[in-house]
């Protein structure tokens, strides 16, 4: 069963997420609605579908997928959708909450969906995942500018010296939480999951 205080936390992400969705619907932003939908989708589904059981602990990490919002709602950065990709307010907010979007669907396929990944696997899967959520950016952002006359995309040099930082930011991630989960962690314990017997 969820704790009260898990239930608050997913009510005020999910509130979050929903004035994230709509500000990237008001700007036309397909990315990000579609993030913003991303993140609701993974703070309801346990609700509704697995009430019964507690969340993983990696479910702590979801209200940082509110970041990017929070900051293009405080900010109120023009031509650029929830925030211009050149800025380093977007890479920082970006790398953060794409990351932990994909931790938590990992560990929803591990615990509801019985994949059973060991920790190297599950790891190198939510790198593989940002990684394509990195490199959607620009066919989404191109053609969005197309269809809608949108301003998203403000040059190939910019997209790429985006792709490049936000990549490098998600293998830092990656090595941080790995590093994390083995020091938390004994040692037989660890050796087991790096083998995936459990």
């Amino acid at each position: 069963m969820q704790s009260p205080l898990s239930k608050i936390s997913s009510v005020i992400v999910a509130a979050l997420l929903a004035m994230g969705l709509l500000l990237a619907v008001s700007r036309r932003d397909i990315y990000w609605t579609g993030i913003a939908l991303w993140g609701l989708l993974l703070v309801a589904y346990p609700s509704f579908r697995y009430s019964d059981m507690a969340m993983p602990g990696v479910c702590r990490l979801l209200p940082l997928a509110t970041a990017p919002f929070i900051t293009g709602i405080i900010a109120d950065m023009e031509g650029g959708g929830v925030l211009p990709i050149t800025s380093p307010w977007y890479w920082l907010t970006f790398s953060v909450a794409i990351f932990s979007l994909s931790l938590v669907t990992v560990a929803y396929s591990d615990l509801y969906g019985n994949l059973r990944t060991n920790l190297n696997f599950a790891l190198q899967l939510t790198f593989m995942l940002y990684m394509s959520m990195v490199t959607l950016q620009g066919p989404v952002f191109y053609y969005g500018d197309l269809w809608l006359g949108t301003d998203m995309l403000p040059s190939n040099g910019g997209l790429m010296f985006n792709i490049v930082i936000t990549a490098l930011a998600g293998l830092v991630l990656t090595l941080v939480f790995y590093y994390s989960a083995a020091r938390g962690e004994p040692r037989g314990r660890m050796s087991e999951r790096e083998e995936g017997v459990v």
